[in-house]
């Protein structure tokens, strides 16, 4: 598991040590309606009262008008360079509030307490931090890694199913391109009994050791990228329109990539029927027309992981094993479309 990043209750010694040694007015906390009230027990476990930035919740906020807020805010404070911003909720604060202490004032620390399983496995750890622009997911960020990352599953007793939900599709892109013994488990264990701490170390694991390889994303860390072309491309239409969860748009593009990883004779077909058919039964289908393949096709022509003209995939060889550098035609990612359509 990477060294930054504790799984257990927020109130053991490395939270406070760490917390007890910056001055207690440049500690500022990052939040959003559903998390401000985590702010009590920060104050009941430290006797620190944290002031805190307040942003609306939802991806439609990940922005560079609320990028320029947070800056303006750490301004009109006072903030300085030895100080810390505690990122304190989902993805979209973790990654704007991380992208914020990277950029302001040239970097100050930050620290990720993620507050649902899509953050604690996925966007609060390994450095990747950023905005949506022009409503292209993610398309402006810098890699900074947190001084450290702190998982409590206990917040999952808050969190709505669907958020849940969202989180455990990065759960199973990370059995698919990496261990076929986590994707057994994760997907063969009736959802209601998994143990969340066993998921998320299993996760954590293989993205910290991905990460650890390849901070840079030169190579191994484009793995991570499985399900994410396609994915992206359906969050990105629906972001002016009624946006969709990450974990939704990730499932759906899995089903996709590893049925043009059929198509080019990577994947056996018994394999790519397992994985739609264990995708479809948790998660909905994804609502697409015909007519809006061309848009998807334009969106993952702008795709950030792209280094040529052709379109960029992580495909798979089989259940547990990725392959990144991919390209696919317009012809194989239509087919992939139409097929999920139906």
């Amino acid at each position: 598991m990477m060294n930054n990043v504790h799984i257990s209750p927020l109130d053991n010694e490395v939270f406070l040590k760490l917390i007890q040694s910056y001055e207690p007015d440049q500690i500022i906390a990052i939040v959003d309606e559903n998390t401000v009230g985590f702010l009590d027990y920060i104050h009941l476990i430290t006797d620190i009262n944290i002031d805190a930035i307040q942003l609306p919740s939802g991806e439609q906020h990940k922005n560079i008008q609320s990028l320029a807020g947070i800056w303006s805010d750490l301004t009109q404070h006072n903030f300085r360079r030895n100080g810390l911003i505690i990122n304190l909720g989902g993805g979209v604060i973790t990654d704007l509030g991380g992208f914020a202490a990277a950029t302001y004032k040239r970097g100050v620390d930050f620290i990720n307490i993620p507050t649902t399983l899509l953050s604690m496995v996925d966007a609060a750890i390994g450095g990747k931090t950023g905005i949506d622009f022009l409503d292209f997911k993610n398309q402006i960020g810098v890699i900074k890694d947190a001084e450290a990352v702190f998982c409590d599953v206990a917040y999952f007793d808050s969190l709505p199913t669907e958020e849940l939900l969202s989180g455990f599709a990065e759960v199973i892109k990370h059995g698919l391109i990496a261990d076929e013994k986590y994707w057994r488990y994760c997907i063969g264990t009736p959802y209601a009994e998994l143990k969340w701490s066993k998921v998320v170390k299993g996760s954590i694991d293989i993205k910290g050791g991905i990460v650890s390889r390849d901070p840079e994303e030169k190579g191994e860390r484009k793995l991570l990228n499985f399900g994410h072309t396609i994915g992206h491309a359906i969050e990105s239409l629906r972001l002016e329109q009624k946006p969709i969860l990450h974990g939704f748009g990730v499932a759906a593009g899995m089903i996709m990539e590893a049925h043009i990883s059929m198509q080019k004779g990577l994947l056996a077909e018994e394999a790519f029927k397992k994985i739609e058919e264990k995708i479809s039964a948790l998660f909905p289908k994804v609502s697409i027309l015909k007519t809006e393949i061309p848009a998807l096709l334009d969106i993952m022509k702008n795709d950030k992981k792209n280094t040529s003209q052709e379109i960029n995939f992580t495909l798979l060889e089989e259940i547990g094993k990725g392959v990144f550098n991919q390209t696919a035609s317009k012809v194989e990612i239509s087919k992939s479309l139409e097929y999920y359509i139906g």
